[in-house]
C-alpha cells in the first residue's frame, strides 16, 4: 500500500507587510549635505541595533547599488513593501522605511510600494554618497558588542538575605514628618493627574517622555546559592540573547530555567529586546528551577566560579548612557486659587 501522505504542516506566520498608508511618509531635506547627514544619523542608529539590524542595512545597501549600477532602469527604482523577503527585513525595523525616503523613495501610485524619482536616480554622486553611509552601518552594525560584556561573578560578603519583619526595630515602620510630606504630595499629584481627561495615547506619550534612554543595561541573576552572574548588554540586544548566556554558564544546562524580577513574571518573550523588556539601566532578575528539578549547586562553570569576588550591598548597579528625562512642572496653585467659587466663605 502507498505510504500514508505526511501530516499537514503549521503554516508560519508571515511578517506583515507594511503599506505607503501605515508609513509615516517625511519630507527629506532639500540640501544635499544636510540629507546626507539624515541618512547617516539614521543608518548609525540602525547599526546600533548590531546583528539584528544587518539584513536590513544589507538589503538597503544592495537597493541603492541596483540603481548606482543602472539608473536608467525603472525597475530597480520601485521598492514593493508587499514582497516577503523586503517585509521581513523591514519588519521590527521603522527607521529602515525613514531611511528609503531619505535616500529618495517616496510614495508610488500603488499603496504598498516606495518609488525613486527621475531626478534622485540620476544624481550619482548622491546615490554613491548615500551607499557608502549604508555600506559603513552595516560594516559597523557586524562590530556591535550586544553582551554580555564585563562578565563577573559575585558573593556578597555581609550576606544576601534580606532582614526577617520580626528582625526590624520598631522605629523602621515609623514615619518621619518628611516622609509624611513627601506621601502626600505624591498622593495629591496623582489624584490630579488620574482627574485629568487623557487618551491613551497622551498618557503613553507622558510616559515616554519621563522615561530615561539608555543604551546599556547591566543584568544580573541571583542563584539559590547567594552567587550573582553580572553582565553588561545593548538595550537592543534580544532576550533570547541573555537566556543563552545563562544557560551557557550553568554547570548543568540541562535543567530548564526561568528568569524573574522579585515578585513578577518570568522573561517569557525571547524576541523582545532588552529595553523593551525594561531591563534597562540595571535589573536583578532571580534565578528560578521547576520543584522537581535536582540541582545542587554550584550552579555555575568551575571557571567562572574562579572569578567569583565579594562585593558590599551597598554597590548598587548603575546605568550606562542614560538621558535625563523631561520633568513636566505642574502648575501650584494657591489655597484661594482651589476654593471653589460657590463655596461659602
Amino acid at each position: 500500500p502507498p505510504p500514508p501522505p505526511p501530516p499537514p504542516q503549521a503554516e508560519l506566520p508571515q511578517p506583515e507587510a507594511p503599506s505607503t498608508a501605515a508609513v509615516e511618509l517625511i519630507v527629506p531635506p532639500t540640501d544635499s549635505a544636510a540629507r546626507l547627514d539624515a541618512v547617516r544619523q539614521v543608518a548609525g542608529a540602525l547599526a546600533l541595533e548590531g546583528e539584528a539590524a544587518l539584513p536590513t542595512l544589507q538589503l538597503l545597501a544592495r537597493l541603492l547599488g541596483n540603481i548606482a549600477s543602472h539608473p536608467d532602469e525603472h525597475k530597480y527604482r520601485r521598492v514593493r513593501l508587499s514582497n516577503p523577503k523586503i517585509a521581513s527585513a523591514l519588519s521590527g525595523h521603522p527607521a529602515a522605511v525613514v531611511l528609503l525616503q531619505l535616500c529618495g523613495f517616496g510614495a508610488a501610485e500603488e499603496s504598498d510600494a516606495l518609488q525613486m524619482g527621475d531626478d534622485d536616480a540620476m544624481a550619482a554622486d548622491a546615490i554613491g554618497a548615500h551607499l557608502e553611509a549604508v555600506l559603513g552601518a552595516a560594516e559597523h552594525a557586524k562590530e556591535v558588542e550586544l553582551g554580555p560584556m564585563d562578565v563577573r561573578v559575585l558573593h556578597g560578603a555581609d550576606g544576601l538575605a534580606a532582614p526577617r519583619v520580626d528582625e526590624l526595630p520598631a522605629d523602621f515602620f515609623t514615619l518621619t514628618a518628611e516622609e509624611a510630606r513627601a506621601l502626600a504630595a505624591t498622593a495629591a499629584s496623582r489624584r490630579a493627574a488620574d482627574e485629568t481627561l487623557k487618551t491613551k495615547a497622551m498618557r503613553e506619550a507622558e510616559s515616554s517622555r519621563r522615561r530615561r534612554v539608555y543604551r546599556k543595561a547591566m543584568v544580573r541573576v541571583r542563584f539559590p546559592d547567594g552567587v550573582l552572574l553580572q553582565g553588561i548588554f545593548s538595550v537592543h540586544a534580544p532576550v533570547s540573547r541573555l537566556l543563552t548566556w545563562v544557560a551557557d554558564s550553568l554547570r548543568d544546562a540541562a535543567h530548564p530555567f526561568e528568569l524573574a524580577v522579585a515578585r513578577g513574571a518570568p522573561l517569557h518573550d525571547p524576541k523582545l529586546t532588552v529595553g523593551q523588556a525594561e531591563l534597562a539601566p540595571a535589573a536583578l532578575l532571580n534565578f528560578r528551577l521547576e520543584a522537581a528539578e535536582l540541582y545542587e549547586p554550584p550552579y555555575l562553570r568551575p571557571e567562572l566560579m574562579l572569578l567569583i569576588e565579594r562585593y558590599h550591598n551597598a554597590q548598587i548597579p548603575r546605568g550606562v548612557g542614560g538621558v535625563e528625562p523631561v520633568h513636566e512642572q505642574q502648575p501650584v496653585h494657591s489655597a484661594a486659587e482651589r476654593t471653589l467659587k460657590w463655596a461659602p466663605k
